[in-house]
């Protein structure tokens, strides 16, 4: 689980499926529910209703294709070892926050 402090996360990390919403959102994605849905329905969600994190990224880069074609910059698409450093420190840091 992400705790305060903790390091950046694994691809494998498992992370709840209601944490990564708030995440997406805090990064300026706010899914329909049609969109959360379509999410759920490409992830494995365990019965802690928590998914690996390296396969909630790849979910959403599907779901939120459209949002990244249309120039938006997250955590999602980047074009440099550098932002996606960035983008995933912001990610941990709110998720460290959620948390608390």
């Amino acid at each position: 689980r992400a705790q305060r402090g903790a390091g950046p996360l694994s691809p494998a990390q498992q992370i709840s499926m209601d944490k990564l919403v708030v995440a997406l959102q805090y990064l300026g994605y706010n899914p329909t529910p049609e969109q959360l849905d379509t999410l759920k329905n490409k992830l494995v969600i365990d019965a802690d209703n928590r998914v690996r994190y390296a396969d909630f990224v790849k979910a959403s880069r599907e779901v939120f294709a459209y949002k990244l074609k249309s120039g938006s910059r997250s955590l999602l698409k980047s074009d440099s070892v550098e932002e996606i450093s960035r983008s995933r420190a912001e990610l941990n840091k709110s998720l460290n926050t959620l948390t608390d």
